[in-house]
């Protein structure tokens, strides 16, 4: 079974369509959504409250910072199904793409898999390095840091000093220089709807600049 979590800044009220595929998915064992966007916690009466029955968790994360709520949802996946994907607030996904990715995850011994996806709009998204082709099943490329499902026992720390941006590409190095695997499942597309939440937030240029800067320093290749 397969934990679900979607970080999201003030969108909840938009997550209807996802939150319904994922509980089509059988091997998805039970769902978080963590905001930390939201102005109070009255806003949150948007939520088709009888949906906590299905097993969807709206949580307060107000603050705390986007990697850190990533390597949170990791920390409690290793206390309950040792599988976590985590998952953007601006995505459409095919049916049972969580049941697709586990059984390839398994399979291949991963330690991360994402499906293909493409962008329907320009996008700032860093595509990381080092992926590793499994068996000729998977493309070379870059994961993408809007769908992903993790082992949750053998994924690292992420530096939680990234604020938008390399979260992903950190993830991605540290897995390759504990030896491990990533791969993206070719044929299982995701649709991204072009970073609307980064884009739509006035502060995070400069959280980009910063990020930039943080990687370069930590000499891992250019940004």
């Amino acid at each position: 079974m397969v934990s679900v979590f979607i970080p999201t800044l003030g969108r909840s009220h938009l997550l209807g369509q996802l939150l319904s595929d994922l509980r089509k998915d059988t091997i998805v064992e039970d769902i978080t959504v963590a905001d930390n966007g939201i102005d109070n916690i009255e806003s949150w009466g948007f939520v088709d409250w009888p949906c906590k029955k299905n097993n969807v968790t709206f949580i307060d994360q107000r603050k705390v910072g986007f990697y850190a709520m990533w390597n949170q949802a990791i920390s409690r996946a290793r206390e309950t199904t040792g599988k976590v994907a985590i998952l953007n607030d601006d995505i459409a996904i095919p049916p049972k793409m969580i049941t697709y990715l586990h059984r390839d995850l398994v399979a291949h011994d991963l330690t991360l898999i994402c499906p293909d996806y493409e962008m329907r709009v320009d996008s700032p998204v860093r595509k990381p390095l080092q992926i590793k082709r499994v068996h000729g099943t998977y493309r070379h490329g870059g994961i993408t840091g809007s769908a992903f499902l993790i082992d949750a026992f053998r994924a690292p720390v992420i530096d939680e000093r990234f604020r938008i941006w390399y979260g992903d590409d950190d993830l991605v190095w540290k897995i390759k220089q504990a030896g491990g695997s990533v791969a993206v499942l070719k044929g299982l597309p995701l649709d991204h709807e072009g970073s609307l939440t980064v884009n739509s937030t006035s502060w995070v240029p400069a959280a980009i600049r910063e990020d930039v800067a943080l990687w370069e320093s930590l000499g891992r290749g250019p940004a």
